[in-house]
């Protein structure tokens, strides 16, 4: 049966898939079956500062310092800001980090934070760009199913172009790699998503209706926006990428879900891990959904990520 289809409402209408478990399913289709059946492991573990929280405040922060709509803040009023939103934000999503033993945690917080909007600031400024909107629903039907995702903001150049920006707490490097040899599924989605969209009141979207938007990721940790778009980008922090930056990505979910559509899951193999680190600078997070993944590896095999599509077994 079509595994993609296992949960369905009452109209028949399947569960959306988000770009974040079509990219498990890009690594694992074991590990994207055992999550869509909440069969994963749920260990205990104490509450600490971990990237993922990391990454929350750091949006939280950016959402708010720049709100949508509104003139960029003065310089001067930058620490303030920053100081004020983080501490809303962790009274929001992390309550413990109030404490006064996470004292030290805090101020790292504040100083990367700050850096991350005194950084943002001066790329908005020296574009002459608005933020238009703040947190953007995408919802379309491509490659035969519904997805579904969030971005963070859609800005206006001074140019008159539109970008759509996600927020990563992560460097560069790897990622501007992941682009180039076209293995950034997420942007993949979002075009597909903006070409046959799934509108809802308010969603934003009239913002760049008859337009193609640039996308773009805002590296946090090093302070550089990488670009995917029809038309030249200033230079300064913000760096073009050229090409289909998506071109093996989507074709190789397109065969995992041609396989689970037909209710095949394959497993992995003991050497992939590897190889999608080497040929697609992607971290395969998916290997550890479960232990169960790991388990079930065919000892010597590697996925094929040499080409735009991966050879049947």
């Amino acid at each position: 049966r079509d595994l993609v289809r296992l949960h369905e409402d009452e109209s028949g209408r399947a569960k959306p898939q988000s770009p974040s478990r079509l990219e498990t399913l890009l690594v694992s289709p074991l590990a994207w079956f055992l999550g869509e059946n909440d069969a994963t492991e749920i260990p205990w573990a104490p509450e600490t500062l971990d990237i993922m929280l990391s990454g929350t405040l750091a949006h939280y922060v950016l959402e708010h310092v720049f709100a949508q709509g509104a003139a960029l803040p003065d310089l001067a009023e930058l620490p303030a800001l920053t100081e004020t939103h983080l501490a809303h934000g962790i009274a929001r999503h992390a309550p413990f980090l109030a404490g006064a033993e996470w004292q030290l945690e805090r101020e790292t917080l504040r100083r990367e934070s700050l850096r991350a909007v005194q950084t943002w600031h001066s790329i908005l400024a020296a574009n002459g760009a608005q933020i238009l909107r703040n947190e953007i629903r995408l919802e379309g039907n491509a490659h035969g199913i519904e997805i579904r995702g969030r971005a963070d903001c859609i800005l206006q150049l001074g140019s008159g172009q539109l970008v759509i920006v996600d927020h990563k707490k992560s460097g560069s490097t790897r990622r501007r790699i992941r682009m180039r040899e076209g293995w950034d599924l997420q942007i993949g989605l979002y075009r597909a998503i903006l070409a046959r969209p799934i509108r809802r009141e308010g969603d934003g979207l009239d913002l760049v209706a008859g337009q193609t938007p640039a996308i773009a990721y805002h590296l946090l940790n090093d302070g550089t926006v990488l670009v995917s778009g029809p038309d030249s980008i200033p230079g300064g922090r913000i760096e073009g990428v050229e090409g289909d930056i998506s071109a093996r990505a989507v074709a190789l979910l397109q065969a995992r879900l041609a396989e689970i559509g037909g209710g095949s899951i394959r497993l992995n193999g003991t050497e992939d891990e590897a190889a999608f680190s080497k040929a697609a600078a992607l971290t395969a997070y998916a290997l550890d959904a479960s232990p169960l993944i790991r388990r079930f590896m065919i000892e010597g095999l590697s996925v094929d990520l040499g080409s735009e599509e991966e050879e049947a077994p």
